[in-house]
């Protein structure tokens, strides 16, 4: 995506100029985007770097689009859109990145990798790793941890005391000590493919919106989402795609307070160090890597970057639950707060459609007593304490 150069669909990383991967394919010879024949996300194979899996188990069902009326009333907003996203497997959009994630490294020959996650792409990892049974995640953990559910045996975790940043960049030393792929974060192409199937959901509602909304921590969302728009487009089947508006919790607002300067790289001292918040998977201090990615498409959109304070974020929760009846997390709540910042603000006209991403459900039971290792520990020792764990098989 930075120097033009093209690579074989086996590969996986970055380029060797340190550009991220991007999937293209052949529109001018795909007459529909749509198989009408499949369901959930694989209706859109033809656009996805995996062919549809055999197995009912990664089978998936759309997540609905609804249109608010006791919320969109009450902020005065007469097109407010919902993609409830708490209805995938493991309650948020996560689940599209693993399942294509997971299911083209087997299709690679791949057997064992190791990711970075607060908990949602953790959640999302784990059951379909579970699913498949022969592929194994080496979960590394940050010291904003979110673990509600239930690690299954075919997963490794450990805590590491860090924050997520620190993790991210431990992350490719891990993998390089223990002779295993690193997944890549925001730099893996099947996260953007994953979630440019919410595009392709919308889109089949002839829904076409002004603005999309989502609370971002490296940002991955809302650049999934215009991958599938700027398809759409050059497929003809929508005229524009929508502006975005990314919204940050004021306690990590990295990417928000280097956007508002008119930065195009991210500059060192707008690090958030031992960043908090009650959005504990948003709070990505030192998003160097993807800002520029992040900021290209929301100046491309005419979108904006907005943050929303912690008291703003708790009663956009509130909100959500009482009109919309939809438990949510608190990043979930953070898009919510951000877009009636700006309604209020004015920003975002009234009139708009505006299409808000959701996510979050009741939170689960976790089995998670993992070990916990500071961030210079070598990294054979973090792999020997996962392999022994209690959660794994006696050694």
């Amino acid at each position: 995506m930075v120097c033009g150069k093209e690579y074989p669909n086996d590969c996986v990383g970055t380029c060797t100029c340190g550009g991220m991967l991007d999937a293209f394919y052949g529109l001018d010879k795909i007459q529909s985007f749509v198989d009408p024949l499949k369901k959930g996300l694989w209706r859109y194979w033809r656009l996805l770097p995996v062919d549809p899996p055999s197995s009912s188990l990664f089978q998936s069902n759309q997540t609905p689009l609804r249109k608010s009326r006791k919320l969109g009333d009450t902020l005065g907003v007469r097109n407010l859109w919902i993609k409830d996203e708490s209805k995938n497997p493991t309650r948020t959009f996560k689940y599209r990145e693993a399942i294509l994630t997971i299911l083209r490294f087997h299709a690679l020959g791949i057997r064992e990798f190791v990711a970075c996650s607060t908990g949602n792409t953790a959640a999302a990892f784990s059951f379909v790793a579970s699913n498949l049974g022969t592929i194994r995640v080496n979960l590394l953990i940050p010291r904003a941890r979110m673990i509600d559910f239930q690690i299954p045996t075919t997963v490794k975790a450990a805590y590491i005391d860090a924050d997520y940043y620190e993790v991210c960049d431990l992350g490719p030393k891990f993998a390089i000590g223990n002779h295993m792929l690193w997944e890549g974060g925001f730099a893996n192409f099947c996260r953007r493919e994953g979630l440019k199937t919410i595009a392709f959901e919308v889109a089949e509602r002839k829904l076409e919106p002004d603005w999309y909304v989502q609370a971002v921590g490296s940002g991955v969302g809302p650049c999934g989402v215009f991958k599938g728009y700027s398809e759409l487009q050059e497929l003809g089947v929508v005229e524009k795609a929508p502006r975005v508006l990314c919204i940050q919790p004021e306690t990590c607002s990295p990417m928000v307070r280097a956007f508002k300067a008119g930065r195009e790289e991210f500059p060192t001292e707008f690090t958030v160090k031992h960043p908090t918040s009650c959005a504990k998977s948003l709070i990505q201090g030192r998003p160097s890597s993807t800002y520029p990615y992040v900021r290209r498409v929301v100046l491309t959109t005419e979108g904006n970057m907005e943050s929303a304070s912690e008291g703003e974020i708790r009663k956009a929760q509130k909100l959500m639950q009482r009109y919309e009846g939809l438990s949510c997390e608190f990043s979930s709540a953070t898009a919510l707060a951000g877009l009636i910042k700006c309604l209020d603000e004015g920003t975002i006209d009234k009139s708009d459609v505006i299409l808000l991403n959701h996510s979050g459900g009741v939170r689960k039971e976790t089995n998670a007593e993992l070990p916990i290792f500071p961030i210079e520990a070598p990294v054979a020792e973090i792999y020997r304490s996962m392999e022994c764990s209690t959660l794994a098989k006696p050694c």
